[in-house]
């Protein structure tokens, strides 16, 4: 899945970079009903089990983070956090409209 279609492009001295400070994250909407997750010492610094074991693939990982907040996955996903997780089908139809590989 390529993260790199949400940056803008900005061209820098004749040289074409992503604009990190300008992303689309933040407009992946849930439209429909939202689940939660304790995380369990199985979910501990690993986001892609925890996709793995909510979503069925491990490509996921990234979503339910930005969509929680959380910035730092070795720090921020202790045992025992509530974490929100979209529906598989508002992750479908956000990356639909990004059109994320």
């Amino acid at each position: 899945m390529d993260r790199t279609k949400f940056f803008k492009k900005v061209t820098i001295d004749g040289v074409e970079q992503l604009d990190h400070l300008y992303n689309s994250l933040s407009n992946l909407v849930a439209r429909r009903p939202v689940s939660f997750s304790r995380l369990s010492i199985l979910d501990r610094k690993r986001p892609d089990l925890t996709s793995y074991r909510i979503y069925g693939t491990v490509d996921f990982w990234w979503i339910y983070l930005v969509f929680n907040g959380i910035q730092d996955p070795f720090f921020e996903t202790t045992v025992g956090r509530v974490v929100k997780l979209p529906h598989w089908l508002d992750i479908f139809d956000f990356t639909k409209e990004f059109k994320v590989r």
